[in-house]
């Protein structure tokens, strides 16, 4: 088994922990309890892939609980670099929550704490590498435990409300502007039924 790239952080009650990158699928955690002379409980984790990649952890206390931060692709082909959030149970035991950072084709990173803000929460910083299609940049994004911990919010689209009706002539047409509420998806060729006739949708602005 090919173990490489690790990173190492220690714990409150002073065990050092090992996250490893390596090729089973998962990214592999170790512990030591004498300093980093010896190691045990060689554990996969089954909520943290590894697609060979290398992996950024670091170690924080924030508001009586104590957590490990680790951010790496998630998916194959090193593309969805993912920020991982583990807070430790009174048993020892990580449980682990995630957020997508991005989509793309992102490889190595490195992952910093910021400290907190004017409100407490914890910030933190994440630099990493971009190769769009070739072109490799590195990217800077700022987050904080919020983000992180933000679950994904489904909103109950209403239907659109007609702000604007703008009509002007052009050659023997009428030509109608109309602004909504809300981004209208335009999908095929709509027609806009009128009291006489019918109006042929020609473009918007962008999807509105």
């Amino acid at each position: 088994r090919i173990l490489t790239e690790s990173q190492v952080v220690q714990m409150n009650n002073g065990d050092v922990k090992i996250f490893m990158r390596n090729g089973s699928g998962k990214v592999l955690m170790a512990t030591s309890k004498d300093g980093g002379k010896t190691w045990q409980d060689l554990t996969s984790l089954a909520d943290v892939p590894n697609v060979y990649c290398q992996l950024s952890v670091l170690h924080y206390n924030s508001k009586g609980e104590e957590h490990i931060l680790l951010a790496n692709p998630a998916l194959s082909g090193r593309n969805s670099i993912t920020v991982y959030l583990g807070t430790v149970q009174d048993d020892g035991s990580i449980t682990w929550i995630n957020k997508l950072l991005d989509a793309g084709r992102t490889q190595y990173s490195s992952v910093i704490h910021l400290g907190t803000d004017e409100h407490g929460d914890e910030k933190f910083a994440i630099l990493y590498e971009l190769d769009a299609r070739g072109a490799m940049s590195q990217v800077y994004v700022e987050f904080d435990e919020n983000w992180i911990k933000a679950p994904l919010v489904k909103k109950q689209q209403t239907n659109p409300e007609l702000l604007n009706l703008n009509v002007t002539r052009v050659n023997n047409e009428l030509v109608l502007e109309l602004e909504f509420d809300q981004v209208v998806m335009a999908v095929g060729t709509p027609k806009l039924l009128l009291n006489q006739g019918t109006a042929n949708y020609v473009s918007g602005s962008g999807t509105n």
